[in-house]
């Protein structure tokens, strides 16, 4: 067992106060609870849980829309979701708990996973691969 293990907490405690860090721990809460409210009043996705930091989400309809929607967000390099499948259906993980993040930065990324969302097209055709393309006169 490591002897520093409480060390990291007392130097928080120490330089924020125990006040300092319940306030930090109810912004971070507040912003979850932000983006749980986003995503509950969005046509077309679903609120899976809402614990703590830990909002869970997807897509409304079929499996391939929401690994799509997390294969589009992570090409844009500006937000992190993380994938998983509880009882069959594909979920995307959202941790708000940054100290840096802000209620503006909340709403910054939940209108990109909107924006990336309306370009997911409705139904089975859904896929992660990408349609060939055909050109005008190519033979």
């Amino acid at each position: 067992m490591d002897p520093f293990r409480a060390l990291k907490l007392w130097f928080v405690l120490r330089t924020h106060g125990v006040e300092g860090l319940r306030a930090h721990i109810r912004e971070q809460l507040s912003h979850a609870a932000l983006f749980a409210d986003l995503v509950r009043d969005s046509p077309g996705f679903e609120l899976v849980s809402h614990s703590l930091g830990l909002v869970c989400f997807r897509l409304a309809g079929d499996n391939a829309r929401t690994e799509r929607l997390r294969a589009d967000l992570d090409a844009t390099h500006q937000i992190l979701v993380t994938p998983t499948t509880v009882d069959g259906r594909y979920i995307l993980r959202a941790a708000l708990g940054s100290r840096l993040a802000s209620q503006t930065s909340v709403r910054n990324a939940w209108a990109l996973v909107r924006e990336t969302a309306a370009s997911i097209p409705d139904g089975p055709t859904a896929s992660l691969e990408t349609p060939p393309t055909t050109s005008v006169g190519a033979r």
